[in-house]
């Protein structure tokens, strides 16, 4: 089964919050993010630094600490079981309901695609190669590819 948006979603922006620099206000050894800081991450398009300050305007904010580990916890668990992070209860969190969570290799390496356009394609393609659509798009390009390189070859050689 592919990744949803979502789940891309909230792999990409820990990663990147653990890369944030220090003067950006977050301290990128702090790893620890309570549900409904995970379903923020999943749910708003653009957030802007200082999200864990000021909560952005969505639905996520609504949330009472139930729904939103019904909401962050099957996330999680599809990236754990995807090999993209480790998560466990935080020893030494912020609140008794945080997470620790950390991104795997395999996870930086996906969230690194999904930082670039061509990243984001790469992935999309992968997902759906063996499908309909993947045949399509790879005859696609194998015919175009062809075609260039006769019309080059008739030019060349003609």
């Amino acid at each position: 089964m592919a990744m949803s948006k979502r789940e891309k979603r909230v792999l990409h922006r820990i990663w990147r919050n653990q890369l944030e620099s220090p003067s950006s206000g977050f301290d990128p050894t702090e790893d620890y993010y309570n549900p409904w800081e995970i379903v923020c991450l999943a749910e708003t398009r653009n957030p802007v630094r200082g999200w864990r300050q000021e909560p952005a305007s969505n639905s996520a904010e609504t949330l009472n600490e139930y729904e939103a580990l019904a909401r962050a916890y099957p996330m999680l668990k599809y990236l754990r079981e995807g090999g993209y992070i480790t998560f466990d209860s935080a020893t030494y969190g912020r609140t008794p309901d945080d997470y620790e969570i950390r991104v795997t290799n395999a996870g930086i390496d996906l969230a690194r695609q999904l930082d670039t356009f061509w990243g984001r394609f790469s992935v999309w393609y992968t997902e759906r190669k063996d499908g309909p659509l993947g045949l399509l798009f790879t005859t696609g390009i194998s015919i175009i590819a062809s075609v260039i390189t006769a019309f080059i070859t008739v030019k060349v050689v003609g």
